[in-house]
């Protein structure tokens, strides 16, 4: 079974039409770049540690945003699996954050 197997039938095709991808693909990398720069330009001021709570914080808040998990909450396993995933992003976000503190970017 595909993760994309469980999606319903009225959802399948609307995900993957052309122009929708392609929309989320302009988004995610603006996103990327424009959260990139805000990172380094306040990596001086909070450090690290604090660059990765306010990244993970803001990404958190706007997913909140767009989704609405209080509408349809997950289930419990569901919430597991998100938690970790979270998680994940978080630790490799704090990780590369502190490599960035510690060795220089052009030896990098």
């Amino acid at each position: 079974m595909s993760f994309f197997s469980s999606f319903s039938g009225a959802i399948r095709p609307f995900v993957a039409s052309s122009p929708f991808a392609i929309i989320l693909l302009l988004i995610s990398m603006f996103s990327v770049q424009y959260g990139a720069s805000l990172a380094k330009q306040i990596f001086v001021q909070v450090g690290p540690l604090g660059t990765t709570a306010l990244r993970v914080f803001t990404a958190a808040l706007i997913l909140c945003l767009i989704l609405r998990p209080w509408k349809a909450p997950p289930s419990r396993a569901g919430l597991k699996f998100i938690c970790l995933y979270g998680l994940s992003l978080g630790f490799m976000n704090m990780f590369f954050y502190l490599s960035i503190e510690r060795i220089p970017l052009g030896i990098a």
